[in-house]
């Protein structure tokens, strides 16, 4: 993600990844713009912090995709859920290997 932006597919539709100081300028170390099918990150993060926000929005993106809006995670729930599946990641490398195998 070095010069060329990061497009993943979030539960098909096709998200561009974008490092984005402009982010901070709005109180934010991420966004998710889910009628754009953008995710902005603040690139001073550190890499984990920067790992950290971007599974944060992707989970914002995903509960955008038919999930009635009354039924969404909250901002808290988010933030719980996004560091504890990227702690558990980083504890257990192997663990991506049997998910995605």
């Amino acid at each position: 993600m070095k010069n060329k932006p990061l497009i993943i597919d979030i539960l098909g539709y096709k998200y561009t990844i974008l490092k984005d100081r402009e982010v901070v300028k709005r109180g934010r170390d991420g966004e998710c713009d889910t009628s754009a099918e953008v995710i902005r990150v603040n690139p001073e993060l550190s890499k984990r912090a920067f790992a950290d926000t971007l599974l944060h929005e992707i989970l914002h993106a995903a509960m955008a995709v038919g999930m009635p809006s009354k039924y969404r995670m909250t901002e808290l729930q988010i933030n719980y859920l996004g560091c504890v599946l990227s702690e558990i990641l980083r504890r257990n490398p192997d663990l991506l290997k049997v998910l995605m195998a």
